[in-house]
């Protein structure tokens, strides 16, 4: 069985463009998918993307202000993950400070970090016709 897991914070294009291809992939055979959400379950403005098996909610967060425990669970999951893509391109946002955090520290070396907007990869203006 393969584990596929989405960080997924039901906001932004970027979360609209890569959640298509991944549930895809999530619903074939010998898969089984989650997607974490730094959102309190209680406050989520969706349901669970169709094709994933489970919804996660880092521990530990249910207290902490919504703003602060988006930083939180970005560097739960960055200190548990493989793989980083990403698309920054703003130079003073709290996704370019998570690629920092991904880069250095105990992760360093241990995580593949791809940002797609310094591979020149643009994402379309608008994404509703992507999914």
């Amino acid at each position: 069985m393969a584990y596929l897991n989405l960080w997924w914070a039901e906001y932004g294009n970027f979360d609209r463009l890569v959640i298509g291809p991944v549930a895809g992939q999530a619903s074939a055979p010998g898969y089984y998918a989650d997607a974490d959400d730094p959102i309190l379950p209680s406050q989520q403005k969706g349901d669970l993307p169709e094709a994933f098996d489970a919804l996660f909610y880092p521990p530990d967060l249910e207290t902490v202000p919504k703003r602060l425990a988006i930083v939180r669970a970005n560097r739960y999951m960055v200190e548990r993950s493989d793989f980083l893509i990403a698309y920054v391109w703003h130079p003073a946002s709290n996704a370019r400070e998570l690629l920092e955090y991904a880069g250095t520290g105990k992760r360093k070396g241990k995580i593949h970090i791809t940002n797609l907007a310094e591979e020149q990869i643009s994402l379309p203006k608008k994404t509703d016709d992507v999914i």
